[in-house]
């Protein structure tokens, strides 16, 4: 009977998958629609500030200069700004004044440049990819930060708690006109109060244990919140642990494998049909 049972599931699967995949053919080799003025806008401050940062890299400060003047005035155009919110135009703003201040500093630090770079990068990015924007790669690097500081409590060790405090800080100052540009304002502000109790209250002797360790465990949530990581983990944790009928998994798989084919084809058109922007 298994064997059987076997052989029907495997035949409504494949039924389901040639009902789905005409669709998905059909839709995948629509025409692509035309990129509208506002996002050829957004497309062109994006590869000014990763030019920008890749010169900031290369240590060329004439360029890093030119490639901001180019962002200065693609910001300034206004049509940039028409899908940022007035917290987001300020941080971006900002972002574009840390550039200002780092490469206009008395005794320049490339460090610092670079660092700045990266702010105002990440930013451009969210306008342009908002729904895979580079800055999320950032939740491992600040998750080993916080693990980091962790360990250093545990070891009672004031100098490397700071030290892993302070690199926390630096990477999510790197961040943050990212996340002020594409997260609600209230996982932003989250996160600045928590990192502000942290930092204060490792430097001040004063302060219990107790409450910093406490601070410490809730920023595992707040990172997830910045990160918008708590949400899918609401949504998907329910029906994940309902889903042990094996019938139901045989649906599961065969809905994830006509997914895949179709995401297939659209990334094959995708890359059959792309050209370069005008320079």
């Amino acid at each position: 009977m298994n064997g059987v049972a076997g052989t029907i599931r495997a035949l409504l699967c494949a039924a389901l998958l040639f009902a789905l995949l005409p669709q998905a053919v059909a839709g995948a080799y629509e025409a692509a629609p035309a990129q509208t003025a506002d996002q050829k806008q957004q497309l062109a401050l994006d590869q000014a500030a990763a030019a920008l940062y890749k010169n900031a890299k290369e240590g060329n400060i004439i360029e890093v200069r030119r490639r901001l003047a180019e962002v200065v005035q693609l910001f300034g155009s206004g049509s940039v700004q028409k899908a940022m919110s007035v917290e987001g135009i300020h941080a971006f703003s900002g972002a574009i004044l840390d550039v200002q201040e780092a490469v206009n500093a008395a005794g320049m630090s490339p460090e610092g440049v670079i660092q700045s770079a990266a702010g105002l990068r990440l930013a451009a990015d969210v306008l342009a990819h908002p729904k895979e924007p580079l800055w999320q790669q950032y939740y491992k690097i600040l998750y080993e930060d916080l693990k980091e500081a962790e360990n250093q409590f545990a070891k009672g060790s004031a100098s490397g708690f700071a030290a892993a405090v302070e690199r926390l800080e630096s990477h999510y100052d790197t961040i943050r006109p990212a996340a002020i540009i594409s997260m609600p304002p209230s996982s932003v502000n989250r996160t600045d109060s928590w990192l502000s109790f942290v930092k204060g209250a490792g430097g001040n002797p004063n302060t219990d244990p107790a409450a910093v360790k406490s601070a410490l465990t809730a920023g595992r949530e707040t990172l997830n919140v910045l990160f918008g990581r708590e949400k899918d983990a609401a949504a998907f944790g329910p029906f994940m642990l309902a889903a042990d009928d094996e019938a139901l998994e045989w649906l599961i798989g065969c809905v994830i494998l006509a997914a895949l084919v179709y995401a297939g084809i659209r990334k094959y058109r995708g890359e059959h049909s792309f050209f370069p922007p005008a320079r």
